[in-house]
């Protein structure tokens, strides 16, 4: 087959959210998509596969036009977040010489193992927050990594991104289904497996690997009245299959999430909300990190996309906080703050003063935490911010 590069016309003043939605949604469009990327003004995509030029420009051109459509005539968001810290001078990417030190090597397509002081750094970042969220009343919850599929279906989830989901498969009892399995896929040297081996024996997924850190705590919520304010946090692995889009520290398959999660009456979950802006401000604040802490919106693959867009932007339901990368000009979402309103608190039938339950959330993803702190104060543990060392 031959590669087809295609390449489409793309605003220059798209939101972030948006340009990392466009770039990674072009991996779904067919499995034959090899890689996608933005320069300023364009979308570049390559393809190698069955469907002719003309159809994959065709599918190109329609979901560019589509995410773009969703951002015109946005309300105004109520809170834009002024940039924090200092914008640092241009390096290079650090990812090569942490690789390099053997303080960040890749098993499978990832995920990572991290060692020396970088795993030191990502303790660090984990305790600092985590210290923060128990200073401000947050209580110590252990969140699991297995999901039932039931908590994503009743969640919404699968409507919105089942194809980020991770699921996961066992073999059915029995000797020889065990035997054969085991045959096949003792003697390779290669990362697959022989799946040919148990073609009708092998069971359907009975657990996904938890796509957000905060579904398992809602779900605990079940049929309870809530008398007062509930603020936990806790660390989990999360896992979410980016395709082709999946990119270094940057984009992990698995990665690590510091959570807070608060549940209560509408008020309370609103002040509350707003206490955790705050504590997100003053957390990069006292790293230096240079940030902005952005509204933004978890649009996936949702069908009406546009009302999606506007719905959580004019109630402000996510926010970023976007760390800048000096080596290529770009910013990553290094965390959010989310807030559900009363959707979890209908779905699990929780109850706060007589209504049902609101909620909101806020996460920090680690890696990426750590690889902002290395793009921006370089890879020599010396140069990092005190506050982490």
């Amino acid at each position: 087959m031959t590669e087809v590069v295609v390449t489409v016309s793309v605003p220059p003043d798209l939101p972030a959210d948006l340009l990392e939605t466009m770039t990674g949604g072009m991996y779904w469009l067919d499995e034959g998509v090899t890689s996608a990327s933005l320069a300023p003004g364009r979308l570049t995509v390559s393809y190698c596969g069955r469907l002719p030029e003309e159809r994959i420009r065709e599918l190109v051109t329609a979901e560019v036009g589509r995410l773009v459509g969703s951002a015109a005539d946005q309300p105004a968001p109520w809170f834009d977040g002024s940039s924090l810290g200092t914008a640092r001078s241009p390096g290079s990417d650090p990812l090569p010489l942490l690789t390099d030190r053997g303080w960040a090597v890749e098993e499978a397509p990832g995920t990572w193992l991290l060692s020396g002081p970088l795993a030191r750094l990502h303790e660090a970042a984990d305790r600092l927050i985590c210290d923060r969220l128990l200073s401000h009343g947050a209580e110590p919850v252990s969140l699991p990594s297995l999901l039932s599929p039931g908590n994503l279906r009743r969640s919404g989830y699968f409507e919105s991104n089942a194809a980020a989901v991770n699921y996961v498969f066992h073999l059915r009892e029995g000797r020889d289904t065990l035997a054969g399995f085991g045959r096949a896929n003792a003697g390779r040297q290669d990362d697959a497996l022989a799946l040919e081996s148990v073609p009708s024996t092998a069971a359907q997924p009975d657990a996904v690997l938890s796509p957000a850190a905060c579904l398992p705590y809602l779900r605990s919520l079940r049929g309870r009245i809530l008398d007062r304010l509930s603020m936990v946090t806790g660390r989990a692995r999360v896992f979410r299959y980016e395709s082709g889009a999946t990119a270094g520290l940057r984009r992990s398959r698995e990665f690590t999430v510091r959570e807070a999660i608060v549940a209560g009456n509408s008020e309370q979950v609103q002040e509350r909300r707003l206490l955790l802006l705050s504590v997100a401000r003053s957390l990069v604040s006292d790293v230096g990190l240079a940030c902005r802490i952005v509204p933004a919106a978890d649009p996936f693959f949702a069908t009406d996309l546009a009302s999606l867009r506007r719905y959580q932007l004019a109630f402000g339901l996510k926010h970023e906080i976007r760390a800048d990368l000096p080596f290529d000009g770009s910013s990553l979402a290094i965390g959010s703050v989310n807030l559900h309103r009363d959707h979890f608190g209908l779905t699990w039938q929780a109850e706060a003063a007589g209504e049902p339950a609101w909620s909101c959330c806020m996460g920090f993803g680690l890696e990426r935490f750590i690889f902002a702190v290395c793009a921006q104060f370089g890879a020599e543990p010396s140069d990092w911010p005190a506050v982490l060392r």
